[in-house]
C-alpha cells in the first residue's frame, strides 16, 4: 500500500514539474510514512562535556566556561579568570535546556526583535554538549525586552539571567568599569 501511495505522489510530482511548478516539497510524505526526522535536543541531565560561551549586556561582557575567561572588551586590565562551580553550571544548563536552543535559528531575525542601528547590544549564546555545538545570536538588540515573539523574549531572558549570574560574581565586580570615552 505504501509503495502505491509513493508511486502516486511521484507521478504527481513529475506532472507538476512538467506543468511549470518550480517547487513541490515532499517532506510531508516522510512524516506521513513515519520517517519523521528527529530534532536535536539537549539531554535532560547535564552531560560531563557541557560548556557554553556568552556575550551579553551593556558593558559587552563575555564568558567562556571552557576556558574560564571572563572579560569586558576594553583591554587587558578588563580580563579575569572565573571557574563556575558545578552547581552554577547545572543552573546555566537548566536555563539553556528549558530554552530548547536547538529549536532556534542561528541568528534572530528582524521579525523576532526590535533592532537599532547605533545604540544596541550584541547577544550571543554558544552551547557545546554531547559533541554538538549551537550558537544563537542577535545583533543590535535594543534592550532586554525587545522580543516581538515569546520565543525571542525567552532567548533574551535566558541570556540576561546567565549574564546576571556572572555580573553578581566577585570576579566580575573586580573588573574596572567601562572607560569614559566622551
Amino acid at each position: 500500500m505504501k509503495n502505491v501511495i509513493v508511486l502516486l505522489l511521484l507521478v504527481t510530482f513529475v506532472l507538476l514539474s512538467f506543468c511549470g511548478c518550480q517547487h513541490f516539497d515532499l517532506r510531508f510524505v516522510d512524516e506521513w510514512l513515519g520517517n519523521k526526522e528527529d530534532t536535536l535536543k539537549l539531554p535532560e541531565e547535564m552531560p560531563a562535556e557541557f560548556s557554553f560561551a556568552l556575550s551579553w549586556g551593556s558593558e559587552y561582557g563575555s564568558y567562556d566556561s571552557s576556558t574560564g575567561v571572563l572579560k569586558k572588551p576594553y583591554g587587558d586590565k578588563y580580563v579575569t579568570e572565573y571557574a563556575m562551580s558545578e552547581e552554577e553550571l547545572r543552573a546555566v544548563y537548566k536555563l539553556i535546556y528549558d530554552l530548547d536552543i536547538f529549536s532556534y535559528a542561528d541568528e534572530l531575525s528582524d521579525d523576532d526583535y526590535q533592532q537599532v542601528t547605533d545604540v544596541g547590544i550584541y547577544l550571543s549564546l554558544t552551547v557545546n554538549a554531547n559533541g554538538l555545538t549551537k550558537t544563537v545570536s542577535a545583533e543590535c538588540a535594543y534592550g532586554w525586552y525587545a522580543g516581538k515573539t515569546d520565543k525571542a523574549r525567552a532567548y533574551f531572558n535566558t541570556v540576561r539571567a546567565i549574564g546576571d549570574m556572572l555580573e553578581a560574581t566577585d570576579e566580575w565586580k573586580s573588573l574596572p568599569p567601562r572607560p569614559y570615552y566622551w
